[in-house]
């Protein structure tokens, strides 16, 4: 799991309160709710809100993919950035996060440009389990043979969603418009979504990719984390480590010790060859 800061814990319980009392079915305590949380990760955890504002261009030549958007947070700050003509994709498997996410895109005025997609990501088209945490929304898993092996008995009870490839959803919804940047936080089955995105790198040749590495989290999905960085580097991709006020830096050798002496994962910034 990962390291955070000591407001997690206090959110974490709040949140297992109010699903308890069943406060998060009324809708005005669920606005309150993604309040405190839009500045909880504004304030202590987000990186792209200053990427935004330092680096626009990253952003505007293209559809934005958010994939693991939970409640919209990330995908209202690609609104703000987004070019003309062009979506911000919001993929997100677990209903109650959904009707979250729909609510802050009509709370953005942002209804049409921002699109929910009520769906996991992977390496193909099918269906999967997905384990939802009861303590945090934001930390459910994929429920892969070796994540139910690392997690015991806790992990019995899962929910079956749908699960597309970045590949095959834009082959079907858009498959000639540019996709500029994509941001994958999936708890540790980040290989599986850059497996089901190959083809969308060959077409989009300057498109960036921001993502989370745990390496724990990684692990407990059955995938060797090192391989992660490493299929884009056999694409030709430059990684970053990417800081908490939007700035990034060349990647250093000791990845997975920097890893855990911080939060327990980074996030990283992947840069087409040549594009600084």
């Amino acid at each position: 799991m990962r390291r955070v800061s000591s407001l997690v814990p206090f959110l974490s319980r709040a949140y297992s309160l109010a699903v308890r009392s069943r406060l998060m079915e009324l809708a005005w305590f669920r606005r309150i709710y993604a309040g405190a949380y839009f500045a909880y990760k504004r304030r202590l955890e987000d990186p792209f809100d200053g990427l935004v504002r330092r680096r626009p261009d990253l952003f505007r030549s293209g559809h934005i993919l958010d994939v693991g958007a939970h409640i919209g947070y990330t995908s209202s700050i690609f609104f703000r950035v987004l070019g003309p003509g062009f979506r911000v994709y919001a993929f997100e498997p677990d209903p109650a996060n959904v009707r979250m996410l729909r609510e802050t895109v009509h709370r953005k005025g942002a209804d049409g440009i921002i699109v929910p997609v009520q769906a996991a990501v992977g390496a193909e088209d099918g269906e999967v389990e997905l384990w939802r945490n009861p303590l945090h929304p934001g930390d459910h898993r994929l429920a892969t043979p070796w994540f139910r092996q690392w997690g015991g008995a806790r992990i019995a009870e899962t929910l079956r969603v749908s699960l597309v490839s970045l590949d095959g959803f834009l082959g079907r919804e858009d498959p000639t418009t540019p996709v500029a940047f994509v941001k994958i936080d999936v708890q540790g089955y980040e290989p599986a979504v850059c497996q089901g995105m190959a083809k969308l790198l060959e077409r989009c040749p300057r498109a960036v990719v921001a993502l989370e590495y745990g390496p724990r989290e990684l692990s407990a999905q059955g995938f060797d984390p090192p391989r992660l960085t490493e299929f884009f580097r056999s694409r030709g991709y430059l990684a970053h480590l990417l800081e908490k006020d939007g700035s990034f830096s060349t990647l250093p050798d000791d990845l997975d010790d920097l890893a855990e002496k911080g939060r327990g994962y980074l996030d990283l910034l992947m840069l087409p060859g040549g594009r600084t």
